[in-house]
């Protein structure tokens, strides 16, 4: 797993356990991808109806891509959802992370890693 404190949850688990977790003070840091799919926005609506107390910041990752042809043909369902996800956080709670992804980094998943873990960046050593 890419993250040491991961939890996947569905369904009925997933309201138990966001249930239980918010009986207590929390503070949540939701992390998405900003996106055309209308589902983007539905763990973070799912969370937030359940209300508490604490804060609620967001980290909404965009992604840019130079050599994509129909970017502007999605850029206003994207702009929906990222009202959308407005709507259910005070602006000033969302911190946006653009990401460019072209030629020097040739996949989104490769535009998170730091450019010290990508392929053909790491020095090798003895050890």
């Amino acid at each position: 797993m890419r993250w040491e404190d991961y939890i996947m949850r569905g369904g009925a688990d997933h309201e138990r356990f966001w249930d239980d977790h918010l009986r207590a003070e929390r503070d949540l840091l939701y992390v998405v991808a900003s996106g055309f799919d209308p589902r983007m926005c539905d763990g973070a609506e799912s969370i937030m109806k359940k209300g508490g107390r604490g804060r609620r910041d967001c980290r909404l990752i965009r992604f840019y891509e130079e050599d994509d042809p129909n970017a502007a043909s999605y850029a206003g369902l994207i702009r929906d959802n990222t009202r959308k996800l407005e709507g259910m956080l005070d602006r000033r709670q969302i911190q946006t992370i653009r990401v460019r992804r072209g030629p020097t980094c040739p996949s989104t998943s490769s535009a998170l890693r730091p450019a010290r873990q990508r392929p053909g960046t790491l020095k090798r050593t003895r050890t």
